[in-house]
């Protein structure tokens, strides 16, 4: 198995962000603010992210947006932080403006909030991004089926009935061609063979939540953000 990225969003105490340290996680991702399929809950106060950057050693700080916010007051949050990464999510960019003071401080983004569903075409999944300038990219995220409860199985033994639709194949290819980090329907149970069967791959994200306003969210509790975690680490 290659050895990938880990990324979990959701992040909300010392406890789990030291814990999934341990378990050999990248990237820690914590809500700067409200997210529209998680609203209030996910925000973590700024004395407790200040606190998770300090414990942390080996696992990069992630701050994780959702698209408009004010710039200066932002700029102003991550100068004080020191955040590894910023992600973006939803439709709207970031202003070129705010691009270019991340890229200033040497703080890539990651642009998430990226849904694909099973009748899309692959070239529309990046289409919004592909033609823009001074994105300072280090990832995109994407969310693949979300609205498939068993969106890996439908993905393998689904899809190929249907040429039309999105392919294991087509995922393999956008993931060669862009530094992609993806979502499933992540268990114990196939985790290792999404792994194995997308190689091209830089990494898997996972979100912790019990549960989501929107109906394409792949989410996890806690417990079985670890028991994957685990399972890839044997």
């Amino acid at each position: 198995m290659n050895k990938i990225i880990k990324k979990v969003d959701g992040v909300k105490s010392i406890i789990e962000a030291l814990e999934l340290q341990k378990l050999g996680v990248d990237l820690i991702g914590v809500f700067i603010n409200s997210d529209l399929a998680f609203g209030n809950e996910v925000i973590v106060d700024k004395a407790t992210i200040i606190a998770i950057k300090g414990e942390l050693e080996k696992s990069k700080l992630v701050g994780v947006l959702y698209m408009p916010f004010d710039d200066e007051a932002i700029l102003a949050l991550i100068d004080e932080v020191e955040f590894d990464y910023i992600q973006i999510v939803g439709h709207i960019l970031p202003s070129v403006f705010f691009r270019k003071e991340l890229q200033k401080r040497r703080i890539g983004i990651i642009y998430s909030g990226i849904a694909a569903s099973y009748d899309d075409d692959p070239t529309w999944i990046l289409s919004r991004y592909v033609e823009k300038s001074d994105l300072n990219v280090s990832y995109y995220h994407v969310n693949f089926l979300g609205e498939v409860s068993n969106s890996w199985n439908f993905t393998k033994n689904k899809s190929p009935q249907y040429p039309d639709e999105l392919q294991l194949a087509d995922i393999i290819e956008l993931a060669s061609n862009y530094p992609l980090l993806i979502t499933y329907d992540f268990s114990v149970d196939n985790i290792k063979e999404i792994v194995d069967q997308i190689p091209t791959i830089k990494g898997i994200s996972m979100m912790i939540a019990e549960k989501s306003e929107k109906n394409n969210e792949h989410i996890l509790n806690y417990s079985s953000v670890v028991a994957v975690l685990n399972k890839l680490s044997e």
